[in-house]
């Protein structure tokens, strides 16, 4: 069977990966010439498998007048909004519910879990110790613990994940160069088990293996649309070719709405852009892998670099320099010494994660004989990779051997 993957990002890279260790033929057809070129090339770094928190989070509601006002600044909406933002808004309400969190949160944790056996396997063997960073993560929290909060940790615990309330001096014996920011939590979630690791160097990594492995990969090959086939299966067409597969995964995010349209098929995913900045780390940065709740940032360390990542914006994409800059001041005065902010100028990214109203990623097989997908991860997709790869490619699998 010759399965084709769209899209060498995370998602693409690993779903050839286990496709590959089924025994399967397997072409990787990317647009760009290189593999990890879209949201997978500076994400947060972030592991975070006890941290998969759903969007759609009832709390997030009494944010939105400032959102839409432009006073939030973890948060863009653009100013004329398109009609499939307003659909896919819409939906989205529906799930901001206390039942709808509960859902998605316990349908991300056990992907995350799954995550969590699957990865330190794949990072031993295609990631290098000094670009891994192995020392947990804490979420700081500007205010002591609520109930609520104390619940969802409950939950966490139920499935397994070692995560632990701290109080502010806890927090700070845990990381001491929390001493330096600007404002000192009040409380933190530790969890000693995540993990930050460079997403792009492990994707081209690994794609280099499945390379030997007799995979291809196509680079610089844009799929323009995708035909049923009565003899092959599926019919991929390129400006340029013509190729044939049996089956199809599109992991290509948001490229894949346009795909499946004339195909009668019409998924939920709407393209949230993000943004990173990668500065060298130097004597104050942090330990672990901190989320800064209340400003919506990260800092990752690895290697010798820290990525400090955040923001949302949706429909449409924002003013990418500017946004960039605003994450850099938040970030250098809540965290002065976290960075080496003066010596070197901050490598800026700014790329599109595709979320779906519920935030749980769309993985298996489509309407249509051979055609599947593994999209919709949002700010999940290096957490998530191996759990949703190894789920389509057991999709795949199985509908061989009907």
């Amino acid at each position: 069977m010759h399965v084709a993957v769209i899209g060498a990002g995370i998602a693409g890279t690993l779903t050839a990966h286990y496709l590959t260790a089924r025994g399967l033929t397997v072409t990787v057809y990317e647009a760009a010439g290189q593999p990890a070129s879209g949201a997978s090339a500076a994400n947060g770094a972030q592991l975070s498998y006890s941290f998969s928190d759903p969007l759609n989070d009832p709390t997030l509601l009494s944010r939105l007048p400032g959102i839409f006002f432009g006073r939030d600044r973890a948060f863009r909406i653009g100013r004329t909004p398109r009609p499939e933002f307003l659909g896919w808004g819409l939906r989205f309400l529906r799930h901001c519910t206390a039942a709808g969190q509960e859902r998605s949160s316990r349908a991300l944790l056990e992907l995350s879990r799954r995550s969590a056996q699957l990865m330190p396997a794949l990072l031993e063997q295609h990631m290098a110790p000094e670009h891994r960073h192995r020392t947990g993560k804490l979420v700081l929290l500007p205010d002591p613990a609520s109930p609520e909060l104390e619940r969802r940790l409950a939950v966490k615990q139920e499935l397994g994940f070692p995560v632990r309330l701290l109080d502010a001096d806890e927090t700070i014996a845990q990381e001491p160069s929390l001493t330096t920011w600007a404002t000192r939590p009040a409380a933190a979630i530790s969890c000693a088990t995540d993990e930050a690791a460079d997403a792009a160097r492990f994707c081209r990594t690994l794609s280099e293996h499945l390379m030997q492995q007799q995979t291809r990969f196509a680079f610089g090959e844009a799929i323009s649309a995708l035909t049923p086939d009565a003899r092959s299966g599926w019919r991929l067409t390129t400006t340029a070719t013509t190729h044939h597969a049996d089956a199809v995964v599109l992991c290509n995010g948001l490229g894949a709405k346009a795909l499946l349209q004339p195909l009668g098929v019409r998924l939920p995913l709407l393209a949230m852009e993000g943004h990173s900045l990668t500065l060298p780390a130097t004597a104050g940065s942090p330990r672990a892998s901190l989320t800064a709740h209340a400003q919506r940032i990260v800092f990752s360390p690895f290697g010798k670099a820290v990525r400090i990542a955040g923001f949302a914006d949706l429909n449409g994409p924002g003013r990418q320099p500017e946004r960039q800059r605003q994450l850099l001041a938040v970030a250098r005065a809540l965290a002065p010494h976290a960075a080496d902010y003066e010596t070197a100028e901050p490598q800026g990214w700014s790329g599109t994660r595709v979320m779906t109203p519920d935030s749980l990623p769309i993985v298996g097989q489509l309407p249509a004989p051979g055609l599947f997908s593994n999209l919709g991860h949002g700010m999940l997709g290096w957490t998530l990779g191996a759990a949703c790869a190894d789920a389509v490619a057991a999709a795949v699998a199985q509908e061989q051997d009907r």
